[in-house]
């Protein structure tokens, strides 16, 4: 007797099969070990009917091709021939054959076909080049900024005033390059330049101690006064009040020597902490004092 697939009911099934058969779906079921499921069987079955509808798709596609008798490689070779001919043709102009026409209308053809990849390209290498140059920006940013960090902790380290530093490192950061071998920053000699080549940050502002040492001004001495024996050196000084004030120098001696050295220069002759005022108070004190007069 052969096994039915199925039966509605428990009780339905023959009692010498019954142990063959499970509830599922609210049916009993014959169990078959390494049988496909009925879910597995509907998904091939779909997938079978999806591959028909495809290929009878693609067979009344190719029907007109069986009329024309060729394969679609042999008719866009066809195309491409007939598109030779039209041209010759044109070239023409309906009496003897032009070869110079023929290519210049072939030119023609071509560039306005290649055009759009041109100009494609043209795009592609604008993007190229700016990515190119941002990126060198952004190494050039950052290799001066781990410079900044060295030379700002050298000149740290050898004690120069705070408010000097960031002249200092300014000056500095144009007259290094990173050496490729291990990474080091050294000082070289560009046109024009007397630097000492082969620095690092630390021997430059040593060097710097003996060619700038207005970065590390003298301190004055308490109650000795500008111009006193022991006091500070107010020769040429165009701080000092009346004919010796000189905004042109001050301006030049800024640039030059730096904010400290200025700073020092006012302090010495008596106009202040502040190097960048109008005119010494003195000035400004005897003016008031004439026009009271």
């Amino acid at each position: 007797m052969a096994l039915k697939a199925s039966y509605d009911t428990q009780e339905a099934v023959p009692a010498e099969f019954k142990a063959h058969y499970v509830e599922k779906d609210g049916k009993w079921v014959v169990e078959v070990e390494g049988a496909p499921s009925a879910d597995d069987l509907k998904k091939v079955s779909d997938a079978l009917a999806a591959e028909r509808t495809a290929h009878s798709e693609t067979a009344n596609k190719l029907k007109p091709f069986d009329t024309i008798g060729k394969t679609p490689d042999e008719i866009k070779a066809a195309m491409v021939e007939l598109e030779e001919a039209k041209t010759k043709l044109e070239a023409g102009g309906g009496e003897k054959f032009d070869q110079a026409k023929y290519d210049e209308l072939v030119d023609r053809k071509v560039a306005l076909q290649i055009e759009p990849l041109n100009r494609q390209i043209e795009a592609l290498t604008t993007e190229r080049d700016a990515a190119k140059t941002e990126a060198t920006n952004t190494k050039t940013q950052l290799t001066r900024r781990d410079l900044g960090t060295e030379l700002n902790a050298a000149a740290t380290a050898e004690k120069m005033p705070a408010e000097a530093i960031p002249f200092f490192v300014n000056q500095a950061l144009d007259q290094f390059e990173k050496s490729e071998a291990d990474g080091r920053f050294l000082t070289v000699r560009k046109d024009g330049s007397d630097t000492l080549p082969g620095l690092t940050p630390a021997q430059m502002v040593a060097e710097a101690k003996k060619t700038m040492p207005f970065l590390w001004p003298d301190t004055t001495g308490a109650g000795i006064k500008p111009g006193e024996p022991g006091g500070p050196d107010t020769t040429n000084n165009p701080w000092m009040p009346g004919a010796a004030w000189n905004k042109s120098e001050q301006s030049r001696i800024h640039n030059e020597k730096g904010p400290d050295e200025a700073k020092r220069l006012s302090q010495a002759a008596g106009a202040g902490d502040n190097p960048y005022i109008v005119r010494h108070p003195k000035d400004v004190e005897a003016q008031k004092g004439g026009r009271a007069a």
